[in-house]
């Protein structure tokens, strides 16, 4: 499912990024309840979708961007979870890239602006 008949690239992704860091703040952090723990072998459990609204910094990213939420629901199922998976036809591979970043980082408990520096590195290595 693509976002209109294109994917969505990685320049509309990393400005959605921003404005969803812009939004919440630098210093946000997701909280440990809605993202399980981190240190443990168990997959982390954040979610795309929470409360019927979006969760985790990429669910955010993903609904600013015009994914709907039944969508997003979708991606909480499954075997893998991860945005390089369930974004495959609504991101192209550089958005999935950096934005797997920004889910990592947030999913290790980081502050999302830091999420955001990380996905903004992912780019210039993606691009070299």
């Amino acid at each position: 499912m693509a976002i209109g008949k294109t994917e969505v690239t990685v320049e509309q992704a990393l400005e959605a990024l921003r404005e969803v860091v812009a939004t919440f703040g630098p210093d946000y952090v997701y909280k440990q309840a809605e993202r399980g723990d981190p240190y443990s072998e168990a997959a982390v459990e954040c979610k795309y979708v929470e409360n019927d609204g979006p969760s985790c910094i990429v669910g955010h990213v993903a609904f600013k961007l015009g994914v709907p939420l039944e969508q997003l629901k979708k991606w909480d199922y499954g075997e893998d979870q991860s945005i390089t998976v369930v974004g495959e036809g609504v991101f192209d591979p550089a958005a999935r890239s950096v934005l797997a970043e920004a889910q990592q980082c947030q999913d290790l408990g980081e502050p999302w602006g830091k999420a955001l520096r990380l996905a903004e590195l992912t780019l210039e290595d993606f691009g070299s």
